[in-house]
C-alpha cells in the first residue's frame, strides 16, 4: 500500500512538469501530468509502460506488474529526481491523448 508521504514528495518532485494529480484506484493510484494518464503507483512504487518516446529511458529499468493480473511495467527508480522527472515527461509525450466522444 502506498502511503501519504511518498505521494506528497512524488508530487513534489514532479511538480515542474506541470499539473500533477493523484487519482485513487483500486486501493492504489493513477498519476495523471496534465490531465494525461502517465503513470501508476502500487506500494510506494512508480510504474510507466513502453512507448516509443521513454524507450531508452526505461530499456534498462526493471519490469514487473504493479498489481496482480496487470501486464510488467517499468519500474522508475524515484532517488533520482532529474531520471524520474525525464522519464515522467516522455512517457507523457508518448501517450496518446484520450479520443474525444
Amino acid at each position: 500500500m502506498t502511503d501519504k508521504a511518498f505521494l506528497t514528495n512524488l508530487t513534489a518532485n514532479l511538480a515542474e512538469l506541470g499539473d500533477i494529480t493523484v487519482r485513487p484506484m483500486m486501493g492504489e493510484y493513477l498519476l495523471y501530468l496534465n490531465g494525461k494518464y502517465t503513470a501508476c503507483i502500487c506500494d510506494n512504487t512508480v510504474f510507466v509502460k513502453l512507448n516509443k518516446c521513454n524507450a531508452e529511458l526505461v530499456a534498462n529499468l526493471q519490469q514487473k506488474p504493479p498489481y496482480d493480473g496487470a501486464k510488467p511495467a517499468y519500474i522508475v527508480p524515484v532517488d533520482d529526481v532529474s531520471f524520474l522527472r525525464n522519464t515522467v515527461r516522455q512517457t507523457y509525450l508518448g501517450t496518446p491523448d484520450k479520443k474525444k466522444k
